[in-house]
């Protein structure tokens, strides 16, 4: 019965989550639900974020289904005639939304791994110690081959090709800076409003460790969209490296690996970065220097200056559903994105460990591999003093959580680490 009435509460909640996020209107993304195509699947330069996330979406309603009983076909049935609806709904009457093969395709595979997951939840929930054994390791190895993953796609990407600079370019679904741009350049190179000469040094200049977007404008009006000032194009119609306005805040976005599976490259912001007024000078430089992209603005008024450091921990940036670029609000994301992962080991290492010794080795030793082994072994710095509070919080909570199932259940006692010595 206490199966039953769990199933439907959460049926409830994800049909209200599904309805929240796909059957509103978003103005903002009308231009880029225009320019769908029914039958892609991974659509837009963002197409496997919408893809991963579309299935994380109909996971918690193929779970709760699940719970109730239903069968995985049925479950899946279920998702395909509910994902059509939703599609045809946003096909025919709301605005800024695009349906697609792509959509059908992952709402129907969230709700059956869903369904599976629900079905079998007493594997998942409270496995037996073979069981558990089995899912640590996995966690474990899951969580190291991320933050391996997370350092390759933080790298830049500067494809070959012809390359383009754009001063105040007019494009679709954007703002137009309404300022003047003075002069701009990419490190040593004269940014042109127009094809590069020499591609191929406008290519390298995008990938050195040290690169630096710089210009000078006459500030304009507040702009609702994105705005960019100028920014360094290639032939496939996407942007390597830019500079932006959005409000009064200035945007720097670089083109890293991740964009080229289409993943989200993480943007930063720097708040209040041209003035209040128009008509002052201002300069601009997006810099990234090794692992670290900033931006600085300077004018006869003020200088600000805004810093991301990129590091195996933001492997959450990647799929982002937000197109909102990264500012102090950074580590918090890092570390509860660090909490999760710690929180599966932590959980299932309580039911295949009885000493609690050992659950304390395997914690350090899987965080000591993803938070300083691996950023070191990719050029990167060590994991920041919150990354490693929110990796121990969340496995500290989960043990806690665990030994309470376990008594719940009737396990023998774990060990302290007083009565059990490493």
């Amino acid at each position: 019965m206490t199966q039953q009435r769990v199933g439907s509460a959460l049926g409830i909640g994800a049909l209200l989550l599904i309805a929240a996020a796909t059957l509103f209107p978003d103005l903002q993304a009308a231009y880029r639900a225009s320019q769908t195509q029914p039958w892609c699947i991974l659509c837009g330069s963002n197409g496997a974020v919408d893809f991963t996330l579309n299935v994380i979406l109909f996971l918690p309603l193929g779970i709760a289904l699940g719970l109730l009983g239903w069968r995985p076909y049925v479950i899946l049935m279920a998702g395909i005639g509910l994902t059509l609806s939703i599609e045809m709904a946003q096909a025919l009457v709301i605005t800024g939304r695009d349906a697609s093969l792509g959509d059908l395709l992952a709402n129907t595979s969230g709700a059956w791994i869903g369904g599976i997951l629900g079905r079998s939840w007493t594997i998942w929930v409270v496995p037996t110690p073979a069981a558990a054994r089995r899912l640590t390791g996995t966690a474990i190895g899951i969580w190291l081959l991320v933050h391996l993953f997370t350092a390759w796609a933080l790298q830049p990407s500067a494809p070959r090709g012809q390359y383009f600079g754009q001063w105040q370019p007019q494009l679709q679904g954007m703002d137009v800076f309404d300022g003047t741009v003075l002069e701009a350049s990419l490190n040593r190179l004269p940014l042109p409003q127009g094809p590069a000469l020499h591609s191929a040094e406008f290519q390298q200049e995008s990938r050195d460790t040290f690169s630096s977007l710089a210009t000078t404008v006459i500030s304009g009006q507040q702009t609702s969209r994105f705005a960019p000032i100028i920014a360094v194009a290639h032939a496939g119609r996407y942007h390597i490296v830019s500079l932006g306005q959005v409000g009064r805040d200035i945007v720097h976005y670089r083109r890293f690996r991740a964009s080229d599976l289409r993943l989200r490259s993480p943007a930063i912001r720097l708040d209040n970065g041209l003035p209040e007024g128009p008509g002052d000078s201002v300069h601009i430089v997006g810099l990234r220097d090794g692992n670290t992209i900033s931006i600085t603005a300077q004018s006869n008024s003020m200088e600000r200056t805004a810093q991301l450091a990129l590091s195996p921990s933001m492997g959450w940036t990647l799929l982002n559903p937000f197109d909102n670029p990264l500012g102090p609000n950074v580590d918090i994301g890092n570390a509860l994105w660090l909490a999760g992962w710690l929180a599966l080991v932590g959980w299932w290492s309580s039911f295949a460990l009885d000493r609690a010794s050992a659950k304390l080795l395997l914690f350090l030793g899987a965080a000591l591999s993803g938070l300083l082994v691996i950023p070191l072994a990719t050029g990167y710095p060590i994991a920041s003093w919150t990354d490693w509070i929110g990796a121990a919080t969340g496995w500290i909570m989960a043990v806690v959580a665990a030994g309470s199932a376990r008594r719940h259940r009737g396990d023998p006692p774990t060990l302290s680490a007083a009565q059990d010595p490493i």
